[in-house]
């Protein structure tokens, strides 16, 4: 029993180091306010341009995946001033969330949403929140 628990153990632990596949693309002009990730987007030279993009055609975007070391995270960063100017690469650590135009994930090509879908949902997730919370 202890060895079938071990062996669990192990392989969960294995799993959870695996590298994961995020979308690469660049941005068509600089965006503004990225120095604490400015070297993820400088790796990005060669990558395709983000306008070519399309999160709803797979077949497509298969130019646009690329692997990710393990413990990585898939980013994708959002010009403040200009929402169609974007890029989506990996980042050398692995942490889940959003500030300001950057979002990362850890999960299988979780950096191809569509512009604003991810902020209009939690927008309303909060609304909706709210609005139940205060009965």
């Amino acid at each position: 029993m202890q060895l079938v628990a071990l062996v669990l153990i192990v392989l969960g632990l294995a799993s959870s180091a695996q590298a994961i596949h995020c979308y690469k693309c660049q941005s068509p002009r600089p965006i503004a306010n990225v120095s604490a990730i400015g070297t993820a987007l400088s790796l990005l030279i060669n990558a395709p341009s983000c306008t070519q993009f399309d999160a709803g055609n797979p077949d497509w975007n298969r130019k646009f995946i690329q692997d990710c070391p393990d413990d990585a995270a898939c980013l994708k960063v959002t010009d403040p001033k200009d929402p169609y100017n974007e890029a989506r690469g990996c980042f050398q650590l692995a942490r889940d969330g959003c500030d300001g135009g950057t979002c990362f994930c850890t999960e299988e090509l979780c950096n191809g949403s569509e512009r604003g879908w991810p902020s209009a949902v939690l927008l309303l997730s909060a609304v909706i929140a709210a609005l139940l919370g205060g009965r």
